[in-house]
């Protein structure tokens, strides 16, 4: 896997490297929707996890100020893509690339610590089954924009270790009877979603060389 791993990190590298600024803000493009589209959709995420808990009959205050804190991140997220709307039209493709790269990488890792908090304000004394189902929940929203955030790799790669990085660490301590169990899986998750990420990540620029390719040909015939 390792092997594998540094293959496909050197393909990734090597086309990348012929790729136009232009081509290059495309997968910026993708991955800047998907970024905010997440951030957007968690408030919704919280409504469904709030009916949960009431239904358990659990303190849903915790719950209930961090999808608020969502919600205004979500309004926050709308101004975002318009103001990235605005910089495609105003700003080359280089200077997008300069601005928006560690602006989005920068908010992708921020939206992964807000949503590692899950587990945390979801935590139910003796009852299990909520953090396995925030645990679940965190799980698919991962592998979600595992297909959809990759087309800049660096930034799905730091919203998958801050999102899942803390639920590892926190696993013996939320899992206190199942953590024997749920630790090398939780392991083993992130692996395969690293796999995945990269995978992804190589078919989308795999697929804008080939756009840029054709456009080349295009324009010499």
């Amino acid at each position: 896997m390792i092997q594998w791993f540094q293959q496909s990190r050197a393909e990734s590298q090597q086309i990348r490297a012929s790729l136009l600024p232009e081509s290059r803000a495309k997968l910026l493009r993708l991955t800047v929707s998907r970024v905010l589209y997440s951030v957007k959709a968690i408030p919704f995420v919280a409504a469904a996890m709030l009916a949960a808990m009431l239904w358990v009959g659990a303190n849903v205050l915790p719950l209930l100020v961090w999808g608020l804190a969502y919600a205004v991140a979500a309004l926050s997220a709308v101004r975002l893509g318009q103001q990235f709307d605005q910089a495609q039209h105003s700003l080359s493709a280089t200077q997008l690339l300069e601005t928006w790269t560690p602006r989005i990488t920068r908010i992708a890792a921020v939206h992964g610590l807000a949503l590692s908090l899950m587990v945390v304000v979801i935590g139910v004394p003796g009852n299990h089954e909520m953090d396995l189902l925030a645990y679940a929940t965190t799980a698919a929203i991962l592998a979600a924009n595992a297909s959809h955030q990759t087309p800049v790799f660096s930034c799905f790669r730091v919203f998958l270790i801050c999102t899942w990085g803390p639920l590892i660490l926190l696993c013996p301590l939320i899992l206190p009877t199942l953590w024997l169990a749920a630790l090398p899986l939780c392991v083993i998750f992130l692996l395969t979603m690293l796999r995945h990420g990269l995978q992804s990540h190589l078919f989308s620029v795999r697929q804008v060389k080939l756009e840029q390719d054709s456009q080349e040909l295009a324009t010499k015939y």
